[in-house]
């Protein structure tokens, strides 16, 4: 397996805040983030709801349209 290195900027409480929970979890933030990439690519996308998800599970899409009309 071969890996790649990610640099990122991120404000600096930011990062601490997130570097004590996880911590707390017994995680350090590259197990976290390696997690969360990993998630991503398990569901296709964001692993929790987004504003644009939640938007879409409002508004039916057009085949959904179609079949309340029949």
């Amino acid at each position: 397996m071969s890996y790649e290195t990610i640099s990122i900027s991120v404000e600096a409480d930011l990062k601490r805040d997130a570097e004590r929970i996880l911590s707390a979890l017994g995680l350090d933030l590259e197990t976290a983030i390696t997690m969360f990439l990993q998630s991503v690519v398990r569901c296709g996308g964001m692993p929790f709801d987004t504003e644009e998800a939640e938007q879409e599970k409002e508004e039916p899409n057009a085949e959904t349209r179609a079949a309340l009309d029949e």
